[in-house]
């Protein structure tokens, strides 16, 4: 499994946070739920469902020991006594029906077997609770991918591209509403939105290419990992030119809401 920089990710995940921050108010928290948070990364979203459901309990869930360790101690329990932590995959989640909610926002992307992801969140939700997801979907990087597909075929990198297989699960939206009934779970809404990512200059396109797209960066060496980036991203500005000082990128991402019933 490949190595989060958390302290890195949190300065470069604003676009991560204030798509979620958008899908906040159709949970309908209040207080005293129970709220499952399924790849919780830094832990910013986090620490907000718990604000919002104060007594009731949050437990945010990821599997990189990297994210948790830095989660933990910005959140400490004496500061957000609602707030727990816990290692685990999202395919293989291993919790019982106890949760109102269950939500997972920037992380099932990363994720192979989504079927298995449901059947684990219908296996931790209590009758009546409801799901939120939202991650990358079909088509979602497909904006910048020739550019990185251009670096990647320079002389001097190819080889270390070869056999490359992407490391994110876009689905479409077709498959997810039979997924979630055979998970137990009734659909509500499952939709492809049309997203814009901006980030603030060229500095911050190269932050979420880098904090995000390291499986790739990991194939080079430390000191051609910057240039690479720099070169993805000079390429795609000289087509795309910053926007009042913004790099804007077109997203799509795959909203799910249901509920068990």
């Amino acid at each position: 499994m490949s190595r989060w920089d958390p302290a890195d990710y949190r300065q470069s995940s604003a676009m991560q946070a204030r798509l979620a921050a958008e899908l906040l108010p159709r949970l309908g928290l209040q207080p005293g739920l129970r709220v499952l948070d399924l790849g919780c990364g830094d832990g910013k979203v986090t620490a907000e469902l718990a604000a919002a459901v104060a007594p009731g309990l949050v437990l945010g869930c990821d599997r990189s020991p990297e994210m948790l360790r830095f989660a933990r101690q910005a959140f400490p329990a004496a500061a957000v006594p609602n707030l727990r932590w816990s290692r685990q995959d999202a395919a293989a989640l291993a919790c019982g029906p106890h949760f109102d909610r269950v939500v997972s926002f920037a992380c099932l992307h990363w994720v192979g077997d989504h079927p298995a992801v449901l059947r684990g969140i219908g296996r931790a939700l209590r009758p009546g609770g409801r799901i939120l997801l939202q991650l990358g979907g079909q088509g979602n990087v497909d904006a910048l991918l020739p550019y990185a597909y251009a670096a990647m075929d320079q002389p001097d990198r190819r080889a270390r591209f070869r056999e490359l297989v992407l490391p994110w699960n876009f689905p479409p939206a077709e498959p997810y509403p039979g997924w979630l009934t055979a998970a137990g779970l009734r659909p509500e809404r499952v939709e492809i939105v049309p997203k814009l990512a901006r980030h603030w200059g060229a500095e911050g396109l190269a932050g979420w290419f880098r904090t995000t797209w390291f499986p790739l960066l990991e194939r080079l060496d430390p000191d051609q990992r910057g240039p690479f980036i720099a070169e993805i991203c000079a390429a795609y500005l000289a087509d795309h030119p910053l926007r009042d000082g913004w790099a804007e990128v077109r997203m799509q991402r795959l909203e799910i809401e249901a509920r068990r019933a």
